[in-house]
């Protein structure tokens, strides 16, 4: 682009910039009322108008005429508003059409001239592949859990035994313990220990 394509461009609105963006966004006052919302918020949650009582965001996101903390739920905007800081959080939310799904929510504060928090500024984005994601981590925890500490071990035939006093072949009890399943070879030591004339003849 030259220096006289971009003296023609017409300058950039906000609400513009913000509209481009595919994840919902979501300005949000002290008094939890929506005073903003892009267009991926809109086609989300629907469009209600801003001066309605309905605009609060535990109306428009949850379905709900009290906010998120008097719910005993853990609510991000009085986070931001009490800590200045950014806040991430889970959250069921509630479509036009009645239907709640899990979306992670980031608030971030918007400052005044003064420094204070003036609004709150949620970025929403889908949660199925986060909690997927979390299952499977929580699920390889279990699955370490169950192999972490001490096994007792025979130093004879490596069985392990068992909480209910059984000994039981290592490969049995891992398998038993965790989704892990053996194959089976031999190490160039125990080739050498239990199979000398092979070595030998190879060599």
């Amino acid at each position: 682009m030259d220096d006289g394509q971009a003296r023609d461009a017409p300058p950039l609105e906000p609400s513009r910039i913000l509209d481009a963006v595919a994840d919902p966004v979501l300005v949000i006052s002290r008094s939890f009322r929506i005073v903003y919302m892009n267009a991926a918020a809109r086609a989300r949650y629907g469009s209600p108008g801003f001066d309605d009582e309905a605009t609060s965001c535990h109306a428009v996101m949850h379905g709900s005429a009290k906010p998120c903390f008097e719910a005993g739920v853990l609510c991000p905007v009085c986070e931001v508003f009490e800590t200045g800081a950014r806040a991430h959080i889970v959250h069921d939310h509630v479509s036009p059409d009645g239907t709640f799904a899990a979306e992670e929510v980031v608030a971030s504060p918007l400052f005044d001239a003064d420094g204070r928090v003036a609004y709150v500024v949620e970025d929403v984005r889908g949660a199925a592949g986060l909690l997927a994601s979390k299952e499977v981590a929580e699920h390889m925890r279990a699955e370490l859990d169950l192999l972490r500490g001490i096994l007792p071990t025979c130093a004879g035939c490596k069985r392990i035994r068992t909480a209910d006093g059984r000994w039981q072949e290592i490969e049995a009890y891992v398998a038993e313990h965790s989704g892990a399943e053996f194959s089976h070879g031999l190490c160039p030591a125990c080739v050498d220990r239990l199979y000398p004339d092979y070595r030998e003849k190879k060599g």
